[in-house]
């Protein structure tokens, strides 16, 4: 939340409150935590401003970590164990595929924090943790059914390792990739150009956009430029909004072809927009010729 722009950090606010009210869970106590930990005065204030208590997890497990055991979530968090603490876990595949190791271990962390004297509670609207001695009903962990898809993307991990079922958002803002000549010869100078184009049918939110370029073996930058860009070697950044189904200015990438270049090489980018959950990566072949 750090990363966008008020207008946007509002909008994303409200429209997970009218989604989970659509889905029948209207939210019963404002509380949040901002993704990845990201906040800032002006963030707090916007929440605070929103009737929101924002609070940070003051226990880190690194449960994300692929390779990272149950059991070494659970020690790692019960060495940090202290009163008044806030336990921040993931929920598993939609932050990483080791999501099965954080869900075993929440039960032994339950378990042995009972058997040091810990009660669980509740956080108040100052952002406190507040005890209660709630105490486990003994029945079973009832089996998930209907399940709801995950709606990506993915902020760690692989998608091959992710359960089902899930699906992709796509990034609103696409990058189209293209070159002059059609064949670059070798010896030569040609031109890639790239455009960023949103393809909804509602604006940007006007934080930072920006492309980067790692050009192929055989392809030497020479310049990069855009109007209303602002590059650097490999890199291009602006942060105005973007109308619907409209296009930034193209960013041109001025190249030398060398005498060594491949018979085909090509021209890979990288869009990240949306404090990093808009991304596209398009990739463009280019035939080369002597």
């Amino acid at each position: 939340m750090d990363e966008l722009p008020p207008a946007a950090n509002r909008e994303e606010v409200l429209h997970n409150e009218a989604v989970l009210a659509a889905a029948g869970a209207p939210i019963a106590f404002k509380g949040i935590r901002p993704p990845f930990g990201g906040s800032n005065p002006a963030v707090q204030r916007l929440l605070l401003e929103m009737g929101y208590t924002s609070f940070l997890n003051r226990i880190n497990g690194e449960d994300w970590l692929p390779g990272k055991s149950a059991a070494a979530i659970h020690d790692d968090i019960v060495a940090q164990l202290h009163p008044g603490v806030i336990i921040g876990m993931h929920d598993g595949p939609i932050d990483t595929p080791a999501g099965a190791a954080t869900v075993e271990a929440v039960g032994r962390i339950i378990d042995t924090a009972r058997a040091l004297g810990y009660c669980f509670g509740v956080v108040s609207p100052s952002g406190q943790v507040v005890a209660d001695r709630y105490v486990s009903s003994g029945l079973p962990i009832p089996p998930l059914v209907n399940a709801v898809p995950y709606h990506l993307p993915l902020a760690f991990g692989t998608v091959d390792r992710l359960p089902e079922p899930w699906v992709r958002i796509p990034s609103p803002l696409q990058v189209a990739a293209a070159h002059r000549p059609t064949v670059f010869k070798r010896g030569q100078s040609a031109t890639l150009t790239l455009t960023v184009t949103n393809r909804s049918d509602r604006p940007g939110d006007g934080g930072s956009v920006a492309v980067g370029v790692v050009l192929p073996t055989g392809l030497i930058a020479k310049s990069f430029s855009g109007n209303g860009w602002t590059c650097d070697a490999g890199s291009c950044t602006r942060s105005d909004v973007l109308a619907p189904h409209a296009s930034y200015p193209p960013i041109v990438i001025m190249v030398g072809v060398a005498g060594g270049a491949s018979d085909v090489v090509t021209n890979s980018a990288a869009l990240v927009a949306h404090g990093e959950s808009w991304t596209n990566e398009p990739s463009d072949p280019i035939r080369v010729s002597r």
